[in-house]
């Protein structure tokens, strides 16, 4: 009985936010990553995109995933991977955007590395813009990304996600980076996402619930870095930063 009420908080994630009924697919998204030649997936849970995206891609052998323990480890990580012709897209939060700015402002920015991040905006109300958020966290991402001269789309409905692949071209092809902020809960494609019970849910594993196991070939806990290297690599320069690759 415990177990299945902690699994089912667990789920929430799944759920579209309370009172949302706009459209926003998680399967839309995933497609336009895949179409923007999006490998490596850089990540610390967000809530906003955790279950429309992250559980998705965890189960996806498209991508490697690599969990960080803190959001500015991402940008080394991608910068390194533009290096070796690896596409990159950062998952994190909008507070742990504002924990890694020095780190955006120092590799991303000055340096004008392809680092691409989409940002969930927790607690925005999609029914407004960011500007005029009542969340005083959201309201200042725009701004500070202006400020920054850092390329940024609202990602807010079905129809922004058509923004998303040509932005990720031209970060690589201009060696920028770029922010895509997502508005709203992404909707899960249950077919391919599946709601997971106690024993097995992507927060349990990660959290050692005994009764949870790692031996699923799409866990994100036998994905990762390993499978990276048990795959070995491929070139593909297409894949990778299209103008300054260093040779």
């Amino acid at each position: 009985m415990l177990l299945a009420a902690w699994g089912a908080r667990m789920d929430v994630d799944l759920l579209p936010a309370e009172g949302d009924t706009g459209e926003l697919h998680g399967s839309s998204i995933v497609a336009a990553l895949k179409a923007s030649g999006i490998e490596f997936i850089l990540s610390v849970p967000d809530i906003v995109t955790s279950g429309g995206l992250l559980r998705p891609i965890a189960r996806d052998p498209s991508f490697k995933l690599i969990r960080v323990c803190k959001e500015d480890e991402c940008i080394g990580i991608a910068s390194g991977l533009s290096y070796c012709d690896k596409r990159a897209l950062t998952l994190i939060q909008h507070t742990g955007f504002l924990d890694s700015i020095n780190a955006i402002r120092g590799v991303a920015v000055e340096f004008r590395q392809p680092i691409c991040m989409m940002i969930g905006l927790l607690q925005h109300d999609p029914a407004t813009t960011p500007r005029n958020s009542p969340r005083y966290g959201v309201r200042i991402i725009e701004p500070i990304l202006e400020a920054m001269r850092i390329p940024h789309h609202l990602i807010n409905e079905e129809k922004d996600v058509a923004k998303i692949a040509p932005a990720i071209e031209d970060a690589y092809a201009a060696s920028h980076p770029l922010a895509l902020l997502i508005g709203r809960r992404p909707s899960a494609a249950l077919r391919s996402v599946e709601t997971d019970t106690s024993a097995n849910s992507v927060h349990s594993r990660e959290s050692g619930n005994p009764a949870a196991t790692d031996s699923d070939p799409g866990s994100p806990l036998s994905r990762g870095r390993t499978e990276s290297d048990s795959r070995g690599r491929t070139e593909n320069p297409s894949r990778g930063r299209t103008g300054n690759s260093i040779t």
